[in-house]
């Protein structure tokens, strides 16, 4: 990094990394029933764009015009922007910082880290960045993002990174920079340079109750990307790493009920059957510390670390199980390409309510025939039947609801209520301060801790 200290301008940076900052301009057609409020008849942005959009037929529906930003990552045309940019598009545009305007075609795209790649064909000589080591960029480090905001092409702001490794909750592998530099609509797509001139981040999303910046925006950090651009230049498509287990965090309760010294690693929730973790050896209540020499901390580290990792790699998992350190190894299998699509449907289910409350706010029953048919629970599927869930109590607060199924308290399995209370009796006998809970529903399963009154 350079040295920021006596520095009054960026001119000499910003001079070298214009040219290869684009405008990435999209047409795709309107679904039927879809209308435009940007460009529909009353729309309050009706003066605005009659201004600004004068080639543009202001009340045809049938087109959705979108901008964004891109910047060149190799000589031979290819572009880099975020998949919502381009995402649907009929036709994609690239706008050169002279101005020129060339067709695009789209190359590939990953929806879950929202990268994709387009390719201009131009005899003209054309200037790549080079992408930075986003390992390297440190909160506090003074970053400029290049775009195109609101059709303003090549506009250039600065800032600080404000923070790393954000989770905005908008994918499966969020791992973001946040910066307090300028972003706004039209941003999508555009580089972050550090003061050497080199990408470090593709700023992607603001956080922003107006719509406009507030000074909290956030970019894929370019490591990530760079990953992303290869599989996509190699294969035409992403290949991830799978290892095949639900996992979650471990709160204070969960440590707590499980003896753990503290919140390090995360908790195998499901196994799935013929995965690369079935067959090494990994069981639900496993806690993995470490992931091929790397300490994990949460499980978006672990789902980011998995999918990154070479197809038919074997590597070692180092486990906690039963108070017990174990080395396990996995070979790594390919995931599936609609993985994160099969998730189940969230339906509520109508059961008529039992009249034993057995604790926690919990009113269960006995798994039987009737049950099993109705809610199509296989006969060797052992567990309680959760009926109903106080609306005032602590269960219902961690999110267990009518319908879930207990298949496990303190870790040990419950095959009816009679069990259910043994086992609850024996834990309150301990001196333990939780109770771990492993619940199965429509969406997998999953560990609970509640706290013993």
């Amino acid at each position: 990094m350079a040295d920021s200290s006596c520095i009054t301008s960026y001119s000499g940076v910003v001079d070298k990394i214009l040219p290869s900052v684009v405008s990435v301009s999209v047409s795709k057609n309107l679904k039927e029933g879809q209308v435009d409020i940007l460009k529909s008849p009353n729309s309050p942005f009706d003066d605005l764009f009659k201004g600004f959009l004068n080639d543009y037929d202001f009340y045809n529906f049938k087109k959705n015009n979108a901008i964004g930003s891109g910047f060149i990552i190799d000589p031979s045309g290819i572009v880099m922007t975020n998949y919502h940019v381009i995402e649907d598009a009929d036709i994609i545009s690239v706008i050169l910082n002279d101005n020129v305007k060339l067709r695009a075609k789209l190359i590939g795209s990953d929806k879950k880290t929202d990268i994709a790649l387009i390719k201009i064909e131009t005899t003209k000589q054309i200037t790549a960045v080079k992408l930075g080591d986003s390992d390297n960029a440190k909160v506090g480090d003074i970053i400029l993002a290049v775009g195109n905001p609101y059709g303003l092409g090549n506009s250039v702001t600065t800032g600080i990174i404000s923070a790393r490794s954000r989770d905005i909750n908008s994918g499966p592998y969020d791992d973001f920079i946040q910066t307090d530099a300028s972003i706004n609509q039209g941003n999508s797509g555009g580089p972050m340079f550090n003061l050497e001139g080199e990408v470090i981040g593709i700023n992607t999303a603001i956080f922003s109750p107006s719509g406009g910046n507030i000074g909290i925006g956030f970019a894929i950090p370019s490591n990530n990307a760079r990953w992303v651009a290869e599989n996509l230049i190699k294969y035409g498509k992403i290949r991830r790493g799978a290892l095949g287990v639900k996992i979650q965090e471990i709160s204070d309760e969960i440590a707590e009920s499980m003896s753990l010294k503290n919140n390090d690693g995360v908790l195998v929730a499901s196994v799935d059957d013929n995965s690369a973790a079935k067959i090494g050896g990994v069981k639900v209540g496993d806690v993995i510390i470490k992931y091929d020499g790397f300490l994990l901390q949460n499980p978006k580290q672990l789902s980011s670390l998995v999918a990154k990792t070479e197809i038919d790699k074997v590597i070692k998992l180092e486990v906690i199980r039963a108070k017990k350190d174990l080395t396990l190894e996995v070979k790594i299998k390919e995931m599936e390409e609609n993985f994160f699509e099969n998730a189940f449907n969230d339906n509520e289910k109508t059961i008529s309510r039992s009249d034993e409350i057995i604790e926690f706010g919990l009113h269960l029953k006995d798994l039987d025939k009737d049950l099993r048919q109705k809610y199509s629970i296989k006969e060797d599927k052992k567990g309680v039947f959760v009926t109903d869930v106080d609306k005032d109590s602590l269960s219902y607060e961690k999110g267990i609801k009518s319908g879930d199924l207990i298949l496990e308290l303190g870790q040990k399995k419950v095959s009816s209520v009679k069990s259910f209370i043994k086992q609850l009796q024996e834990i309150k006998k301990s001196d333990k301060q939780s109770v771990l809970l492993l619940i199965e529903n429509e969406n997998g399963t999953g560990f609970i801790a509640l706290k013993l009154n």
